[in-house]
């Protein structure tokens, strides 16, 4: 993680998934406040960058996004999980659909599991 932080970056793609693999190593960590400091910074970085495309950048905000809503619910918000995964499928731009959606699902099956062992 640690050379993570300190890549130098020469290409605009290496640049923002090396900052999308972070942010994802963060939430596996359960690291908070790391999580919600780069959230933002990533978010100003993308809304700066003049190469990007608008869909590009409406991709990797939607993904920021929705990683820190499952955060949030998996740090023991209440919202729903399954209207995130809703809205989710529902949302075309984004870096990546697949690994918010698999996310989900361990959650989910992480629930009930706890409901179950909570019964005996």
């Amino acid at each position: 993680m640690q050379q993570l932080i300190q890549v130098v970056y020469v290409d605009l793609i290496y640049h923002l998934n090396c900052k999308k693999l972070l942010l994802s190593t963060y939430y596996a960590l359960d690291e908070t406040t790391p999580l919600f400091d780069l959230a933002n910074t990533f978010k100003k970085l993308i809304a700066n960058n003049k190469e990007m495309t608008t869909k590009d950048k409406k991709s990797y905000k939607n993904f920021i996004l929705f990683l820190v809503r499952l955060y949030k619910i998996k740090m023991g918000g209440k919202k729903s999980l399954t209207e995130l995964e809703q809205k989710i499928n529902n949302t075309n731009e984004n870096v990546d659909k697949a690994w918010l959606l698999k996310k989900i699902r361990e959650l989910k099956k992480n629930r009930k599991l706890n409901k179950g062992n909570n019964r005996n």
